[in-house]
Order: C-alpha cells, then sequence, then structure tokens
C-alpha cells in the first residue's frame, strides 16, 4: 500500500460529481436564512479568511453567481432556502500543471493535429509515475496499476481546450 492509492479511482469519482477541479467549498446554513439579506457586506464578511476576492466589485459578481479571486480560480455562488455555499473551482491550466509532474507528453494524429496529452499524475517514489491520466479519449483514462477509471467528457474537453492552449500560445 502505497501513499498513491486509491489516486486514479478519487479523481474519476470527483469528475463524476462534477467536482474535478474544486479546490475548497464554503457552506452557510441557517433555518431563518434570508436570500434578501445577503448583501456585498455580509458575504464578504462570510468569505473574509476564505478567500482573497482583490476588491468590492468581485463579491457584487459573485452576488450574481460567479467571479474570480485573486489568483484566477473561478468562485461560484450557489444559493439555496436555507444557505448558501460558496466553491472555488482551479482552472485547467492549473489543473495540469497539478497533475503532471511525472510528465507531461502531448499527443498528436497522423495530421499533426493535437489530441490530447499523457500526463504522469503521481508517483510512488522520486522519477516513477503510478497514476497516468491519458486525454486522447473523449472520456479520459486515468490509469492505474490494473485498474482504469475515467473522466467525464466535459472535464477531458477543458483539458484539451488548455493543453492547446498551452501548446499553441
Amino acid at each position: 500500500m502505497g501513499y498513491t492509492d486509491g489516486v486514479a479511482k478519487s479523481m474519476s469519482e470527483s469528475s463524476a460529481q462534477g467536482k474535478l477541479f474544486l479546490i475548497d467549498s464554503f457552506t452557510y446554513k441557517d433555518s431563518d436564512y434570508n436570500p434578501d439579506d445577503l448583501d456585498e457586506k455580509a458575504l464578504s464578511d462570510f468569505l473574509n479568511q476564505k478567500v482573497d476576492l482583490d476588491n468590492t466589485d468581485c463579491v457584487e459578481l459573485l452576488k450574481e453567481g460567479w467571479t474570480y479571486d485573486s489568483e484566477s480560480n473561478e468562485v461560484d455562488l450557489m444559493e439555496n432556502k436555507d444557505g448558501f455555499t460558496v466553491s472555488v473551482f482551479q482552472s485547467p491550466l492549473d489543473f495540469i500543471d497539478d497533475n503532471s509532474q511525472g510528465g507531461l507528453y502531448y499527443i498528436f494524429d497522423d495530421t499533426k493535429e493535437l489530441i490530447g496529452a499523457k500526463m504522469g499524475v503521481c508517483g510512488e517514489h522520486m522519477g516513477s509515475v503510478s497514476v497516468w491520466l491519458d486525454t486522447t479519449t473523449p472520456q479520459a483514462t486515468l490509469t492505474q496499476g490494473n485498474e482504469v477509471y475515467h473522466l467525464t467528457s466535459d472535464d477531458t474537453y477543458d483539458i484539451n481546450e488548455a493543453l492547446s492552449e498551452l501548446f499553441y500560445d
């Protein structure tokens, strides 16, 4: 048993739940919650020390549904009848950077068009890779040992778009 056991399965499950890029989330619940009382100041006070929003305009944008924090992570607000949740999602570019420490190998088709990449997500020892992510299929594959898991097609698309941005820009 190594410290990377279950990484591929966990990433696949996160993708299926729409949480592959989720960094953190904060929930406020109150049975007497009134959405009309959630103004910029109240939201800013709740997020103080949790999310670094650059200015009041960002809090106003978040009140409307989403904005970006000071590190270019997407910040979403989801309200419900008894409170709200603020979720922070990293960009696919940051996801690639965080999950290609074991190597990033671009893969091209016969016409030399980029079709995806193979990324060494993590390893048990320095210089080894025990989890690979291959984005060349409509639902990317995560391989760990003899086990194969998948990402959603939406997450695969987002990663491949970011790979194109990295390679062509």
